[in-house]
């Protein structure tokens, strides 16, 4: 954390001059004190999903930098163009999380007979905001709800909403009903390398009571083509891939890995990777009977895997 705030001020210390030594910027006084409510600071989003906590600390500290030049009118100089710079980066400075600073006490130059050289430091109080990314310990996304009745039958259903979750145990069919504005479908994606489920993934545009065979497309931009904007030239669509693989490879990668758990147990956090597939221009559904779905080709992968699907 200290290391963020020091790699933040070095770009503004001036160059060595040889055989002197180089310009310092070092933290002489600090205190810690949590950001937010109790740290946490908001939620971050990864394609759609609300995967990670943002969190923070704010440190309340004393800055100081320390600059070397063979002449004392030359380190005055230095020290008077580093504070003029902070000022002029003031913004940039913030957005890297110095939320305020102000100069405490310069010193005046000083010669250091065994460097022969001269020596002035500047002293800074500042508010530094530490950001960090944590999941909670969360184990997964919560995509299926198990919800009881309370009735002589002991009736059951599970509520799944936008959301689904294939794994080994089950891959039910994301199914996207009207009216809706459909501008892309969001993964999670937890799979190891060399290890993929087999089976192929399908998207169709469709509504209730169609009749017949869907119409088979080759790929996706004509798929798209066919069946987005108000006036699609079909309601009765299909594409497919040959693999989840290639499914999650028709979409970009939005952000970095995000861990949740260990699905597989093999000892190691699962890395899910955020993916969006952008549908541009949009699929209307503008009739309550309309569906977009996402169906896997078998009930469930045959490898240890965690895919969440959500339109959005």
């Amino acid at each position: 954390m200290i290391n963020t705030l020091i790699e933040l001020l070095e770009p503004y210390l001036p160059s060595q001059v040889p055989p002197l030594p180089n310009a310092t910027v070092t933290v002489v006084q600090v205190v810690e004190q949590p950001s937010g409510l109790g740290r946490w600071i908001g939620n971050e989003s990864r394609g759609g999903f609300t995967a990670v906590a943002l969190k923070g600390t704010q440190f309340d500290a004393v800055i100081r930098f320390q600059v070397w030049a063979p002449l004392p009118d030359v380190v005055s100089a230095q020290v008077a163009t580093l504070q003029q710079q902070l000022l002029d980066d003031r913004n940039s400075l913030r957005a890297g999380g110095m939320l305020s600073f102000s100069v405490q006490e310069t010193s005046l130059p000083q010669f250091e007979s065994t460097l022969n050289g001269w020596t002035q430091t500047s002293d800074y109080k500042i508010l530094f905001e530490y950001q960090f990314e944590n999941t909670d310990g969360a184990e997964s996304l919560i995509a299926r709800v198990p919800v009881g009745v309370s009735n002589p039958f002991l009736d059951s259903t599970v509520v799944t909403g936008q959301l689904v979750r294939w794994d080994d145990l089950t891959a039910n069919s994301l199914s996207l009903a009207g009216r809706k504005t459909l501008r892309q479908l969001s993964a999670f994606a937890f799979t190891l390398p060399g290890s993929e489920p087999n089976g192929g993934v399908t998207l169709t545009r469709t509504f209730t009571d169609a009749s017949g065979p869907a119409q088979i497309f080759p790929d996706l931009t004509t798929f798209i083509e066919a069946v987005a904007g108000l006036e699609p030239t079909t309601r009765h669509a299909q594409v497919e891939w040959g693999s989840l693989s290639d499914f999650l490879d028709a979409m970009d990668d939005v952000g970095e890995t995000v861990t949740l758990g260990d699905w597989n147990n093999d000892g190691l956090p699962d890395a899910y990777q955020p993916k969006v597939l952008i549908f541009e221009p949009a699929i209307y559904l503008t009739d309550p009977r309309d569906r977009l779905e996402v169906a896997y080709q078998n009930t469930a992968f045959n490898q240890s895997a965690v895919v969440y699907l959500r339109g959005v």
